[in-house]
């Protein structure tokens, strides 16, 4: 068994000249603007120094600059997807460009070259050329941006997830030291650092803490702007920072991620080290260990031959931070306190006057306090909040939403049913009404037609009333639209869930097509069309259907062929003979009943020309209370 941390690829700033690939990344990518833009810094003792950094373009277009504020580091670039393409505009006086350690040299299309650069100090790219007087030296490793207004594409191939460094790859010992460096991160998905491999399960977090290690020697910058700048073997920092400003005395402690959520003890903090500085730097947590997990976003693994068999991270109190190191660690506060980062190599001092010996220098440099909160309280233990938790009372064990409630506990129509039992879920219906027994709330039924009668000669000029009569239908204001072969009927009134009155103005479009009724539920199609005249004696429908025992009611009955002389047409429920009869229309009869449980079945119809005809539904009579 061996250990390994996969760092088979990368990059470190001494070896990138000899380790140049070209790398084709997919078609999807992230894609940033930046400007390279010479600015000032105001450090502690309100000396100034010169730096060059990053900013972030507003519009998309570099050809106007950037009016965003220069950042160092520089705008943290993240990526989510295979290829992070970064647009450079060079405001420098001096060519410029961008590399990543740790990932394949960028595909620039650098004219005259391979697309890679390295670009040598006479301004040529490409291949070096053996015969060139005086000798070629490399001033980028990739495509430059020409000074004063140059811009340059690159996109990098982004194959593994992690936190990495890009800066300039011109002359590093003298434009990274000015501030020409900043974040690039991966997740592996939402909230995961990394993704399981072998046995070990992903590295996934609750909140996200960046903390960014640099240094500045004010001579050095001097001289680089003051065109004196010879060489950086003499370069003395006096400042150290984190996240670009050095501790000073009731500097604000780190409370929130980088999204804005607190740090809550026990919750699993992702902490990013990355350094640009030129020296060796050693975070230590002090009063906790961190769980390091990945370096250069190679993530450590145990390995039995080729094979990975878990990952292996490190617990250590401490990371080192050699220059252009990343590394990820989890942190989890055992308690809510204020704990210290410090470096262990004890740059934790801001200067003061070199000239005066009586003062000494001061608390600062590379020291920070990560501050966390007492979790919120969650009484009933699923993971929500109480401050958030719309159902704090949830069984243990059950699994619940972002809102804390589980299934059983749901109730989406706010109608005191859960949704778990609640026969129509979207649609409040407290009692739960279900006449038919399907298991579907009324509430939720589609709409049913089963017939239509009107009080007028269905003719193409007339205006009449149009009953329609079926069930489930919505007696909210506009909530049931009627439909004659398609053309709206705006003159709707929904007198019950089984009735409604529509006022027609008949045109020639409508003769001959069915009529339709629409709900939020669904549809429901005529049987028949309108403006038919139906051959022989029919029921077309029966309305109300459903009658309460012993209640007196009166049935409309429906169809074709009612024969209007005295005592013609006779109806019988289930058989039984219904004697209080009124024949309308040859289109509709009224029955007056009292209705019995025998009476439940089929409604009959009888004349002397037509014979008989039967409804197609029953007419059901239901117990009285």
């Amino acid at each position: 068994m061996k250990r390994s941390n996969n760092m088979k690829t990368t990059l470190k700033l001494g070896l990138l000249v000899s380790t140049l690939a070209l790398a084709a990344g997919p078609a999807a990518a992230e894609v940033y603007n930046l400007c390279a833009v010479q600015t000032t810094k105001t450090l502690p003792d309100t000396s100034t120094v010169p730096m060059w950094g990053y900013a972030l373009d507003d519009d998309g277009d570099l050809s106007n600059g950037c009016s965003n504020p220069v950042t160092i580091p520089g705008p943290r670039l993240t990526v989510t997807t295979g290829t992070l393409t970064i647009n450079l505009r060079n405001d420098l006086s001096e060519p410029t460009s961008i590399v990543i350690p740790g990932l394949p040299m960028p595909d620039s299309g650098a004219p005259g070259s391979d697309g890679n650069g390295p670009t040598w100090n006479d301004g040529t790219a490409g291949l070096r050329d053996p015969l060139a007087v005086p000798p070629q030296r490399v001033r980028s490793f990739g495509a430059e941006a020409a000074p004063a207004g140059g811009i340059e594409s690159y996109s990098f191939t982004v194959g593994r997830p992690g936190s990495f460094i890009y800066h300039s790859g011109t002359h590093p010992q003298k434009q990274v030291y000015m501030g020409l460096y900043g974040a690039a991160t991966k997740d592996s998905a939402a909230g995961e650092a990394y993704p399981s491999i072998g046995t070990s399960p992903a590295v996934t977090y609750d909140n996200e803490v960046v903390l960014f290690y640099s240094e500045i020697d004010p001579d050095l910058n001097n001289a680089i702007a003051g065109s004196s700048y010879m060489t950086s073997i003499h370069y003395h920092p006096r400042w150290f920072m984190v996240n670009g400003e050095p501790y000073v005395d009731g500097m604000a402690d780190i409370t929130t991620g980088t999204g804005g959520a607190p740090l809550v003890a026990g919750e699993a903090v992702l902490v990013r080290f990355l350094s640009a500085a030129g020296k060796t730097h050693v975070p230590v947590l002090q009063g906790q260990h961190m769980t390091i997990h990945a370096e250069d976003g190679l993530q450590y693994n145990y390995q039995d031959g080729a094979n990975v068999v878990a990952a292996a991270p490190r617990e250590q109190y401490s990371a080192m931070l050699p220059p252009l190191k990343t590394k990820d660690a989890i942190v989890q506060a055992p308690a809510a306190g204020r704990y210290a980062v410090y470096d262990g190599n004890g740059y934790m001092t801001n200067p003061t006057d070199p000239e005066d010996i009586t003062v000494g220098d001061e608390v600062g440099g590379m020291l920070r306090f990560l501050a966390f909160s007492e979790p919120e309280p969650d009484q009933d233990g699923d993971g929500v909040p109480d401050s958030s938790d719309l159902c704090p009372d949830t069984p243990a064990g059950e699994p619940v939403n972002a809102d804390g409630c589980s299934a059983s506990q749901l109730d989406s129509d706010g109608d005191g049913v859960s949704d778990a039992v609640d026969n129509c879920p979207l649609i409040a219906n407290p009692g739960q009404e279900d006449k038919d027994g399907n298991g579907v709330g009324d509430a939720c039924e589609p709409p049913q037609l089963t017939s239509f009668w009107s009080n007028g000669d269905e003719v193409v000029g007339a205006t009449i009333s149009m009953f329609v009569f079926g069930d489930y239908f919505d007696m909210a204001t506009g909530a049931t639209q009627v439909y004659v072969n398609g053309i709206q009927q705006f003159l709707v009134q929904a007198v019950t869930t089984e009735m409604l009155i529509v006022r027609v103005t008949v045109t020639s479009e409508m003769i001959g097509g069915p009529v339709t009724v629409t709900t939020s539920n669904g549809s429901a199609v005529s049987s028949t069309n309108f403006g038919d005249t139906l051959p022989g004696l029919q029921i077309t429908g029966v309305w109300p259907s459903t009658v309460t025992e012993g209640v007196n009611a009166s049935v409309f009955v429906f169809g074709s062929e009612f024969d209007l002389a005295p005592g013609a047409t006779e109806v019988y429920m289930n058989g039984i003979r219904q004697y209080f009869v009124a024949v309308v229309s040859p289109e509709m009869l009224i029955v007056r009943i009292t209705p019995t449980l025998a009476m439940t079945g089929p409604v009959e119809v009888r004349t002397p020309a037509g014979g008989s005809a039967f409804s197609s539904t029953s007419l059901v009579v239901v117990p009285a209370p």
